[in-house]
């Protein structure tokens, strides 16, 4: 019993955690917009930690999500719809972060303007 009331309590943080991964995320996808502007180029180096920021706390929320979603106070369609959305702009996030990464850029190197429609894509998640 004490374990489901641990549960429930850490899921209610959900509300008051889901918030950071959007600001992180548009954080995110306007330095990187801003930073097409010759004077604001020098920006360009916070988007990475910016991402690292949003995909964490995304993660975070998920899984206080989840915690929440097992009260069983919720419509299952708009729960799941919601779940998947949350789950996919983790994973964007995550990817995001991902190509901006050393390791991955000496692999693969992904132009400048497709990172930019992929943070495109990631504020449609968001919305």
């Amino acid at each position: 019993m004490m374990l489901v009331d641990i549960l429930t309590f850490s899921g209610r943080m959900h509300p008051l955690i889901v918030h950071l991964p959007i600001g992180f995320l548009l954080l995110a996808i306007i330095i990187d917009g801003v930073s097409y502007i010759r004077k604001y180029e020098h920006l360009k180096s916070a988007v990475p930690f910016a991402l690292l920021m949003g995909f964490a706390s995304a993660a975070i929320a998920c899984v206080l999500g989840y915690m929440l979603s097992l009260s069983g106070d919720y419509d299952q369609q708009t729960l799941t719809h919601h779940k998947t959305s949350g789950i996919l702009l983790t994973l964007m996030a995550g990817i995001l972060y991902g190509i901006t990464t050393v390791p991955f850029r000496k692999i693969i190197s992904i132009p400048r303007p497709v990172f930019s429609v992929l943070s495109m894509a990631t504020l449609f998640l968001i919305i």
